[in-house]
């Protein structure tokens, strides 16, 4: 009951069972990177720029259609690329009306497809109570 002569061992084994258990729920710190638009001149303007470890940037050339992407990792060892960028044309997408039917026209359809269901239906019932007088 009393393990080794100390009473308190028990409470004190539950003790640093929920310790460890909420160090393990504990979230661990992550490192988030941030991303930022900086504007600088040419090659040789985006390679001075600094930053810090863990960390990217997108550089906007300031005089070429030319944007860097520069970032850094843990140990602060810098990588740098370079992309080119042009104007896109927006183009509007042209609808083609021969695809769609106007509501009207399907309204109009749908009650021929009930009518000549609704005199199917009737002929078949006509059909089966004729068969019944004769048999």
């Amino acid at each position: 009951m009393f393990n080794n002569g100390n009473p308190y061992l028990p409470q004190l084994q539950n003790m640093q069972n929920q310790l460890q258990q909420l160090q393990n729920n504990f979230p661990q710190p992550q490192v988030q990177q941030s991303v930022q638009i900086q504007f600088v001149r040419g090659d040789a303007g985006a390679r001075a720029f600094g930053i810090p470890a863990s960390s990217s940037i997108i550089l906007m050339d300031s005089s070429e259609p030319i944007f860097y992407m520069k970032s850094t990792d843990a140990n602060g060892i810098e990588t740098i690329k370079a992309y080119d960028f042009t104007e896109r044309e927006v183009t509007q997408t042209e609808v083609n009306a021969d695809k769609f039917v106007l509501k009207s026209d399907f309204e109009k359809l749908s009650k021929q497809v009930k009518g000549l269901i609704k005199s199917v239906s009737v002929q078949n019932n006509e059909k089966q109570a004729g068969e019944g007088e004769t048999a």
